[in-house]
């Protein structure tokens, strides 16, 4: 008999256990390939969190948005239209 029926069958609802629930209360270890493309995701928004708060700052550093190649010059230029 599963859960549901002992349920439904048990004068009192309440007291009925499910046996198969097995509850140890640690985190779930991600390995591998997920595990991989979650850090990137991570450092890729640290990253744009930096050129959104001090990019300026930052390019204004090393020369300046106008010396960095095109792909960091449109990249910036969609971080900074994109704030809000």
């Amino acid at each position: 008999m599963n859960y549901r029926q002992q349920r439904e069958n048990s004068p009192n609802p309440d007291s009925v256990k499910a046996v198969f629930v097995q509850v140890d209360g640690e985190n779930y270890d991600v390995v591998g390939t997920p595990k991989f493309i979650a850090e990137m995701v991570g450092h890729l928004r640290l990253v744009c969190f930096a050129l959104l708060f001090a990019g300026d700052m930052i390019f204004g550093a090393i020369g300046g948005i106008t010396t960095m190649p095109r792909v960091v010059q449109n990249t910036y230029g969609w971080i900074s239209e994109n704030k809000f």
